[in-house]
């Protein structure tokens, strides 16, 4: 449109003041024009800004809120870790009492065993003497 306008008042016969005038009345509106475009182009980056900002903010409260979900389950499995690792401990105890006693018994059952065989052998050789045609 400056453009157009200026054309124009190059083909007439206008007085330099008047066409100064004009030129500086076009000029000014331009820039008017230019600083309106500016203002809006910040304004519409200032929105934008502005709800990136709030979408950041958004996100941050989501994963803000998932890690204290994800701490308060890790918190619940450590505690069940800490409770397994305790009766691992007491089964570990209770197997090696087992494994003493066993090993209590087994001597003991071969004391019987030892005394039983030799009781047995005492009556065996005592009962040949008596009867040696049982056979």
């Amino acid at each position: 449109m400056v453009a157009a306008l200026q054309g124009a008042l190059k083909g007439t016969e206008l007085s330099k003041a008047v066409q100064g005038n004009v030129e500086k009345h076009l000029a000014e509106q331009q820039k008017q024009q230019h600083s309106d475009l500016d203002k809006r182009y910040m304004e519409s980056q200032d929105l934008s800004l502005i709800k990136d900002c709030q979408k950041l903010q958004e996100d941050f409260t989501s994963f803000d809120e998932e890690l204290t979900a994800l701490r308060e389950i890790n918190k619940g499995r450590e505690s069940s870790y800490a409770k397994l690792e305790s009766e691992q401990k007491e089964l570990s105890n209770l197997k090696e009492e087992l494994e003493a006693d066993k090993r209590d018994l087994v001597r003991t059952l071969e004391r019987k065993s030892r005394e039983v065989e030799g009781q047995s052998r005492k009556r065996g050789h005592c009962l040949f003497m008596e009867s040696p045609a049982v056979l």
